[in-house]
């Protein structure tokens, strides 16, 4: 009984985590696509810091020309 208690509360464990960090995860997402829908080529600090990358809406890149 003990051993299946155990097993509940990791499983309860990992679900918590894993959803903790799928909420991160899509929190960044949306802050990037409020930046593309504003036109802004800048990503917010926190999202450029956490993805090391900027977003690309250059002429070029958006277009193919």
């Amino acid at each position: 009984m003990n051993r299946l208690l155990s097993g509940i509360f990791d499983l309860m464990a990992i679900g918590l985590l894993g959803g903790g960090i799928l909420l991160f995860s899509a929190e960044i997402k949306l802050a990037a696509a409020k930046k593309a829908r504003e036109g802004s080529i800048k990503l917010s600090p926190l999202t450029q810091k956490m993805t090391g990358t900027s977003l690309n809406l250059s002429y070029e890149r958006v277009y193919g020309k």
